[in-house]
């Protein structure tokens, strides 16, 4: 018996289809491979809120479990891609990835009180780069608004 080609590629392409909607029928969206991303309630909004978090987090005493030193673990962690959001140059960019791997670095070596010294020791340096963001905020929403108003 020969097969019509047009026949066969219309049952693949029914087998196919098939196939990929019964992933959308699990009940659970873990089940199916579409778990949606969810965002740490910890995680800061941007780049300044990280570095209020890190000068709270780091000015009282050592973090008091694993969860708090997680917390203050994922930030420094965040704090690149926060910092990508802004409009800062390449270079500030550069040193905020280069303080954050330190503080990782020292975050995998489980020696709170180092990490939060080290934190410390920086944070004037962090908090004038936040600083930054915000006057490069403020001058490109002048920018733009004064684009609009044209």
């Amino acid at each position: 018996m020969k097969m019509n080609p047009t026949g066969f590629l219309t049952r693949v392409a029914i087998i196919v289809m098939l196939s990929t909607s019964v992933g959308c029928l699990a009940d659970n969206p873990e089940e199916s491979g579409h778990a949606e991303h969810v965002i740490p309630e910890h995680k800061p909004a941007d780049y300044v809120s990280a570095v209020e978090q890190l000068e709270i987090r780091t000015s009282n005493s050592l973090p008091e479990n694993s969860e708090q030193r997680q917390q203050l673990t994922d930030i420094v962690g965040w704090l690149p891609e926060l910092a990508a959001q802004t409009d800062l140059p390449k270079a500030d960019w550069d040193r905020i990835q280069e303080l954050s791997e330190k503080y990782q670095a020292l975050a995998k070596q489980q020696d709170a009180k180092l990490l939060i010294q080290e934190i410390q020791a920086d944070l004037d340096e962090l908090k004038q780069l936040a600083e930054k963001t915000i006057e490069l905020d403020a001058f490109n929403t002048y920018d733009q608004k004064e684009l609009t108003d044209e």
